[in-house]
């Protein structure tokens, strides 16, 4: 893929589908902070348990994880990840999925690049396909709303059950702790 870490990003997220909670933990070098968990500014990280199977790891301001892919593609070996990166400037996004010790597909996309512009590598979910045309088909040629941003949300909620958009909604019982770089405990 032809991206940079240009500015951080402002909001990231981690799914993983068998694999303990503690393990990824683990593997990202995040520790437990407290269970009194708020959805506020106040956290850097959070994991939970979404209704879907998936546990999740929420990481406002990079909070200290890995950037680079090989943490991931390493945690893999024990299920399916899928990591979902929100930049603040320009509002680019990634997402990846991971399985079997390996990076299986990344999806990017850059508005500098033309609101529905899109870059596929690796084999993308089998949701992706349909989910684009729906997506293109529903935007008109010359409108300057970020659908190619929409796509890579809907195919992280397809496949995990969760959209980072709807954080505001994901309140206990599924909060599992507030989560933190462990050389920072």
């Amino acid at each position: 893929m032809n991206y940079d870490r240009r500015m951080g990003y402002s909001l990231g997220w981690i799914a993983a589908k068998g694999i303990h909670p503690r393990e990824i933990l683990k593997k990202l070098g995040l520790g437990p902070r407290s269970t009194d968990w708020e959805l506020d500014d106040g956290f850097a990280a959070a994991g939970l348990r979404l209704p879907s199977g998936w546990y999740l790891v929420i990481i406002l301001n990079e909070a200290g994880v890995p950037w680079s892919a090989e943490p991931y593609a390493a945690l893999s070996t024990m299920g399916v990840v899928v990591r979902f990166l929100l930049e603040r400037e320009p509002s680019a996004s990634l997402a990846q999925g991971f399985h079997a010790g390996a990076k299986q597909w990344e999806l990017w996309h850059d508005p500098e690049d033309g609101p529905a512009a899109l870059q596929v590598s690796g084999t993308p979910p089998e949701c992706f396909e349909a989910i684009r045309q729906k997506r293109l088909a529903a935007e008109p040629s010359d409108s300057p709303r970020t659908c190619g941003l929409d796509i890579i949300i809907d195919v992280c909620e397809s496949l995990t059950g969760f959209r980072y958009d709807k954080l505001p909604e994901v309140t206990m019982p599924y909060v599992h702790l507030n989560i933190g770089p462990t050389d920072t405990l």
